[in-house]
């Protein structure tokens, strides 16, 4: 791990990158195959990004909101507000209703970038929250649609807004200055906006880059969205960083996947776990080992890993990481390790697991993950104008992950379920909390209870117990009502109407002891939603 120095910043470790080798390929988008950007075409367009947020009124501590899928636009708006110090904060496009109204009251942006196709469940959310900057569309058409009248202080399309001369001089921010802002659903309570420093971004990358192996010439490939860390991260700055080539695709398809992999001339991914079970789970072809990918990070790991690695002729890497704390844990590349395991310590990590009251429990038993850092600046500042959870996040001097894991006797970490009452599914965290609040509004219900349900996948499904108002409520109208007002991972499958629900002494509802009962015989499965048979093939 490198010192802290001036250098680590995430847009002059960029430029450095940049200088190195200039007109080397750095990123394709799949869906434009014929376009290949090379270091200097990605540092002039994010410079006429930076320029054009300096004619908006943008300056160093602002926010920018980023709610585009993978395309070119969404890297060099990212890289363009950092280079002038101010803070982006990439929305992720499923995002709707009220929850995606408290996001944007939170951060309270200067200048949104969005696709054409969200600005109609964008705009009134920008209205009520009194947004009074700049709206930049993305998209093809030379018009505005109509729901950006009167939404903001100006309205632009992005290829007009960023028509303009490249910034020549970019702020020299320190790597402790806030660099990125990204959305988590957390484990309870709403989602909270989590403020990463520049050399948290660096660091995070460069425990990437020495996992998987990371080498110059590599072409590293991703099909998870940008507005997440893991695309961002693993798919397109590590790449940066080690001289390597991105290939950045708008969704995942099991069915192409491996012919991707072949065309692109891939060597390096990473996926979910639900992507791998669906990769797993297909008929064996001839062709499954004919292929050029020799690493791959998936988590989590597929159920039976070893007949993955020898039926694909891959390498799989693993490891243990989250939005609001880090990545403390993987697997060393030169090392076999039990590939039921998160991994060993990763360098400039002090790790514990301990008991409830903080206290290290002892090898083979279980308790919550403890992290703390090693290195200035190489974790979270805290969560955005969020004190309170913030200080509970990092109560006693150290991160708590909320997530149970146990310790072998020789190092290796091993993940058992969370400690919370968070649902896993598609790789993204909900908050029950959200679907519960969410579910409220609607005049049938009385009460509702969000809770994880196992997935015939990997990860969850989400599941509401129901009180309602009325006997003669159609569920099939509330599930439509879920998926018009909640992102598609977070649309409930199973729906069961119930006369009460546990509680605790408090009367707040017992979320384990739904659970723990599931799906029962009178629950109604509505699939996992209307819109896709899959959250992962939609992201």
């Amino acid at each position: 791990m490198k010192p802290v120095g001036d250098r680590r910043s995430i847009h002059i470790a960029m430029h450095d990158a940049v200088l190195r080798m200039p007109g080397a390929p750095l990123v394709t988008f799949t869906v434009d195959p014929e376009r290949t950007y090379t270091r200097a075409d990605f540092w002039e367009l994010s410079m006429r990004s930076a320029a054009a947020l300096v004619s908006s009124g943008t300056k160093a501590g602002d926010r920018v909101v980023i709610m585009t899928s993978n395309r070119i636009e969404f890297l060099a708006t990212w890289t363009g507000a950092v280079a002038i110090g101010a803070i982006p904060a990439p929305l992720n496009t499923s995002f709707k209703g009220h929850i995606l109204r408290n996001m944007l009251a939170l951060v309270d942006p200067v200048v949104v970038i969005a696709e054409g196709e969200v600005l109609t469940h964008l705009a009134p959310q920008l209205v009520a929250i009194d947004f009074s900057g700049t709206l930049v569309a993305v998209d093809g058409v030379r018009t505005l649609p109509p729901a950006t009248q009167g939404v903001g202080s100006s309205q632009c399309l992005y290829a007009d807004w960023a028509n303009v001369a490249p910034l020549q001089e970019f702020v020299l921010t320190r790597p402790s200055d806030p660099g990125l802002i990204l959305y988590t659903s957390g484990t309870t309570g709403a989602s909270k906006a989590v403020l990463w420093p520049h050399n948290m971004l660096i660091s995070f990358s460069e425990t990437v880059v020495e996992i998987m192996d990371y080498q110059p010439g590599d072409v590293l490939y991703t099909a998870l969205p940008l507005f997440h860390g893991n695309a961002l991260i693993y798919g397109f700055y590590a790449a940066l960083l080690c001289d390597a080539t991105s290939v950045i695709a708008p969704r995942f398809s099991p069915s192409t996947f491996w012919d991707d992999m072949r065309r692109w001339g891939v060597t390096k991914t990473s996926m979910m776990g639900q992507m791998a079970a669906m990769l797993h789970g297909k008929d064996c072809d001839p062709r499954d080992p004919e292929n050029p990918v020799e690493r791959i990070w998936i988590t989590p790991p597929p159920a039976d890993s070893a007949d993955f690695e020898t039926r694909f002729d891959v390498r799989l890497a693993q490891g243990y990481g989250l939005t609001d704390v880090g990545l403390p844990l993987g697997s060393p590349r030169d090392l076999n390790y039990p590939m039921e395991s998160v991994g060993r310590v990763n360098p400039g990590w002090e790790v514990i697991v301990a008991d409830d009251h903080d206290q290290p429990v002892g090898i083979g038993e279980t308790g919550e993950l403890l992290v703390r850092p090693l290195l200035p600046y190489t974790t979270p500042i805290g969560y955005w104008r969020n004190a309170e959870a913030t200080m509970e996040l990092t109560r006693n001097l150290w991160y708590h992950t909320g997530d149970s894991l146990c310790r072998d006797e020789d190092g290796w970490f091993y993940y058992l379920g969370r400690k919370k009452d968070s649902i896993r599914r598609g790789g993204e965290n909900i908050a029950p909390d959200e679907v519960e609040m969410v579910l409220a509004l609607h005049p049938a219900i009385a009460e509702v209870g969000a809770f994880a349900v196992p997935s015939d996948l990997t990860e969850d499904d989400v599941m509401v117990a129901l009180i309602l108002h009325f006997d003669d409520v159609d569920l099939e109208e509330i599930g439509d009502f879920a998926e018009e007002n909640l992102p598609f991972y977070a649309v409930p499958r199973y729906y069961d109407v119930r006369s009460d629900l546990p509680r605790t002494a408090t009367h707040k509802v017992r979320r384990e002891a739904l659970r723990k009962t599931g799906v029962t015989p009178t629950t109604w499965d509505r699939g996992r939603t209307k819109r896709t048979q899959s959250v992962t093939e939609n992201r």
